[in-house]
């Protein structure tokens, strides 16, 4: 799994969407391990929106850009899935950062992605 320190380095298009195909599965994981049932929702709600919109991203960067190739998505265990997601949308705000400046519609969807991180951790926080 690629670390918030590791994707600072690469701020590479291919890390960003292995890591935002490998939160997705995180969540899925987390979400059927759960025992609390507003985890358990709040987990669910981010896996589906955030397939969503890696579908939208990957769809319109390959359309601007062209295929993304030999991409891999690995996962482990997460012990603190509020930890975990909380450096996934540092990651997210980091890629979109890494965009070309005219690049604004794939920034959009990417600011989308890190709502919905952010939204799932204060759901995840507070909503017990």
């Amino acid at each position: 799994m690629l670390s918030l320190q590791e994707y600072n380095k690469s701020k590479n298009v291919k890390d960003m969407v292995e890591k935002m195909f490998e939160a997705r599965q995180v969540a899925h994981n987390c979400h059927l391990k759960s025992k609390s049932h507003s985890e358990h929702v709040a987990l669910n709600e981010f896996y589906d929106e955030l397939l969503s919109k890696i579908d939208e991203f990957v769809e319109t960067y390959q359309g601007q850009y062209g295929l993304l190739s030999d991409y891999e998505i690995q996962t482990s265990a997460v012990n603190d899935v509020v930890s975990y997601l909380e450096d996934c949308a540092k990651i997210f705000s980091i890629g979109r950062d890494a965009m070309k400046g005219s690049d604004s519609h794939l920034k959009n969807i990417l600011d989308e992605a890190v709502g919905i991180t952010y939204r799932t951790v204060y759901k995840l926080k507070f909503l017990k």
